[in-house]
């Protein structure tokens, strides 16, 4: 990390299984991202993120997403973000909100 900022990606592979009835391809995956921490209870972020499609029919998903977080101590988080997709494999546009409890 330097001066809030912390890059980040992620890369892996994943093995799916073989039903009787649908063909499904083994896929890469991986991200790219970077946080920013604005407060000690807020952050920021953006990242890419890439899949092999796991269907010959459908296209690779490739999408953007941005972030929000707000963290209240060590007990709860509330994240919203919003997806751009780059890609047919992929939603046109979303939004989102999740809520983490730990204890």
């Amino acid at each position: 990390s330097y001066n809030n900022i912390t890059p980040f990606g992620t890369l892996g592979y994943k093995i799916v299984g073989e039903p009787d009835s649908i063909n499904y391809n083994n896929s890469f995956f991986a991200s790219l991202g970077v946080n920013y921490r604005l407060s000690d209870t807020y952050s920021a972020g953006l990242l890419f993120d890439y899949r092999q499609a796991i269907l010959n029919s459908v296209e690779d998903p490739q999408e953007g997403i941005a972030y929000l977080n707000w963290k209240s101590g060590h007990l709860l988080s509330v994240m919203s973000y919003g997806v751009v997709g780059f890609s047919d494999g992929s939603p046109d546009m979303g939004l989102g909100l999740q809520i983490k409890y730990s204890r």
